[in-house]
């Protein structure tokens, strides 16, 4: 038997018409109307999203693009008319509606499909989003929990209602505290030290801030802390405000810890009440603050912001930052220091708190950036300014020549955390670009960067190794082993974040 001629297998089957359709059949829907069950164009954006005026939800699974709505109209799409009833209906084409939308493609088009610019963005990096109209973006480590947000169902009047509510409820809170944890006002004392230690009870206090409360940020030297808690006992009028505020925002940061286990406190501690005490009379300090800048003036609000940041407050955080890298900047501190400028030679220990405070500094703005989603303040190119050296601040004194003094302090953890801190801001350049990816280039770069993080934790000593329990006894120690290991896990899952969702 012959087989069938082309005209042949052309005709339709014999048996029941198919019915003709008043319209033109689209090769696929696009997500947005698929969940209404309505009639789609099959461009982006489709004229139903235009129509409800969502064309950012006008989203297509995976194959062939659809045709841009701008190219498919002068030509692909047959004119119509509208009948009395206000429904449109297509003239017959030359070709079949199959045919009118998913026409094949040149190897010019396809080229242009392949180019990383017009790869789908957000199987690559999630939309813009707003939490309380505040700005969220790809960096934030929360950013993946909106996928399957924008992605589902599209929020309902009723949510929206109740988001504008309380919206509007919280709308008498500052502006540098929105979406904050609420803080409650305490009545200050009228003596001028806001607190009832005794100086032995401060010794142990700032001990414990040295030893626990801040296991990776050393921006502060604990000799010369130690003599200012000393003259502001004594009330010593030479005693500066910034001076002032960072003997009490120590003692606030080591209040928030008990004394017997080292953990957080209940709320009901008094501990709790005389580091709030000495937060608010710190805060005084400074907004009276007068002068020029000085290094304690980065040293206090760095202390502030790390206070902030143990409190929930990162909305007041990232205010109080601003002004830190402002000051920062103003004094030169992210560039290396010249000893052949004119400016007054300073002493080994403000030159080596100099760098350790930038360092301090670079380290939280990376933080901020992931838990917020903001940009970076410090960039690595407008940055020179070397790590500090691994000494400790018993040897540390203005009066010994920094080379001669040993170099195997308890500052291991703490270059470590800045080196990461550097592999973290890599991490955001690298893999959140405002160009979208390829599926390739992020897969590509985030192996790269997970080797680089496999080097740095292969260069760290045992006892600070992720994933190794220190069994030292030494509590600070310890407590540098797991800021780290915190640290280490935030950085691969920021590398591996697009990868996974």
């Amino acid at each position: 038997m012959a087989p069938p001629s082309a005209e042949q297998t052309s005709q339709p089957p014999s048996g029941r018409k198919r019915k003709r359709l008043n319209y033109a059949r689209a090769a696929r829907a696009c997500t947005f109307c698929r969940r209404r069950k309505v009639r789609c164009s099959g461009t982006l954006p489709c004229e139903y999203c235009i129509k409800e005026e969502v064309p950012q939800s006008c989203e297509y699974g995976p194959g062939v693009p659809p045709p841009n709505l701008s190219e498919t109209q002068p030509q692909n799409v047959p004119q119509e008319s509208t009948n009395a009833t206000g429904c449109s209906i297509a003239e017959p084409a030359g070709s079949s509606p199959t045919e009118r939308v998913v026409r094949p493609r040149g190897p010019r088009e396809q080229q242009h499909d392949e180019m990383p610019g017009n790869s789908r963005r957000n199987s690559i990096e999630p939309p813009q989003m707003f939490a309380e109209d505040q700005h969220i973006g790809p960096t934030a480590g929360i950013s993946f929990l909106y996928h399957p947000w924008n992605k589902g169902e599209e929020r309902s009047s009723r949510v929206l209602h109740e988001l504008h509510s309380t919206a509007g409820a919280s709308s008498l809170v500052p502006l540098d505290s929105y979406g904050d944890f609420p803080q409650s006002v305490l009545q200050q004392p009228e003596s001028p030290y806001p607190t009832h230690l005794s100086p032995d009870q401060i010794s142990v206090t700032l001990e414990r801030y040295f030893r626990f409360a801040t296991p990776t940020y050393r921006y502060m030297h604990r000799p010369t802390l130690e003599k200012w808690a000393t003259r502001y006992v004594n009330d010593d009028p030479r005693l500066g405000n910034a001076q002032r505020a960072c003997v009490l925002l120590a003692l606030a940061q080591s209040l928030l810890y008990t004394v017997r286990s080292d953990c957080y406190v209940t709320e009901d501690n008094e501990n709790i009440r005389q580091s709030r005490l000495c937060y608010q009379k710190a805060k005084d300090l400074l907004d009276r603050e007068t002068g020029p800048p000085s290094l304690a003036s980065v040293q206090s609000r760095l202390a502030m912001c790390l206070y902030m940041l143990s409190t929930f407050r990162m909305t007041a955080c990232r205010f109080c930052f601003s002004v830190t890298i402002t000051i920062l900047t103003s004094l030169g501190l992210h560039r290396v220091h010249s000893t052949k400028s004119e400016r007054v030679i300073v002493d080994n220990v403000e030159s080596e708190l100099r760098r350790r405070a930038f360092w301090c500094a670079y380290v939280l703005d990376g933080y901020l950036s992931v838990m917020l989603g903001r940009p970076r303040i410090l960039r690595d190119e407008d940055v020179d300014q070397p790590y500090p050296r691994n000494v400790d601040d018993s040897d540390l004194m203005s009066t010994e020549p920094i080379d001669d003094l040993p170099q195997h302090g308890n500052l291991e953890a703490f270059l470590a955390h800045a080196s990461l801190a550097r592999l973290m801001a890599r991490s955001s350049d690298t893999l959140y670009p405002l160009q979208p990816l390829t599926e390739e280039q992020v897969l590509q770069r985030s192996n790269e960067l997970l080797d680089v993080l496999e080097t740095w934790k292969q260069s760290l000593p045992n006892f600070l190794k992720p994933g190794n329990k220190t069994l030292t006894g030494e509590r600070m120690f310890e407590r540098q082993n797991t800021v780290l290991k915190l640290a280490h896990a935030t950085c691969v899952f920021s590398s591996q974040e697009d990868a996974c969702f």
